[in-house]
């Protein structure tokens, strides 16, 4: 009976071990932009609504909604794309930081009324001036947790 638990206790740590040398923290690089999008969009069965690059093209972010809303963001290093989906969201809008530790903040949303043109973004001290394509708006470097009001612009 002691070795039927010691082979399924080694058993186990061998799974763990190949689990993290081949699961979910595996970094997959795509040849370009388009085909990390793509690829990652289809595996979602979502569809892009909004596309942002930031920081010369090193960082692109990624709006993307179906059942329901998502933002992923696409970097750029000497091994190719890399797609990282950073929350899905359901509702008016969502967010999440940038990079840790830092102010900068990307949300994106929807607006009630498709036929708005611009939404304005305000904050405690900052305000933005943010395009609507079909009723969706992403905006990228908004100091977090400072928005106060959303309003549709027609």
């Amino acid at each position: 009976m002691k070795m039927k638990t010691f082979y399924l206790f080694a058993l186990l740590f061998l799974l763990v071990i190949l689990g993290g040398c081949f699961g979910a923290g595996s970094k997959i690089y795509y040849s370009s932009l388009e085909k990390a999008v793509s690829v990652n969009l289809s595996n979602l069965s979502a569809k892009e609504a909004i596309r942002s690059n930031w920081e010369d093209d090193k960082l692109y972010i990624v709006f993307y909604r179906e059942n329901e809303m998502g933002i992923a963001s696409v970097t750029t290093s000497k091994k190719g794309y890399q797609w990282v989906e950073e929350m899905t969201f359901i509702g008016e809008y969502g967010g999440f930081s940038l990079v840790e530790n830092s102010d900068m903040f990307v949300f994106a949303g929807m607006t009630e009324n498709k036929n708005a043109k611009q939404v304005k973004v305000k904050g405690h001290d900052h305000e933005a001036l943010v395009d609507v394509h079909d009723g969706y708006y992403l905006v990228v470097n908004f100091p977090e947790n400072e928005v106060v009001s959303i309003e549709p612009v027609y």
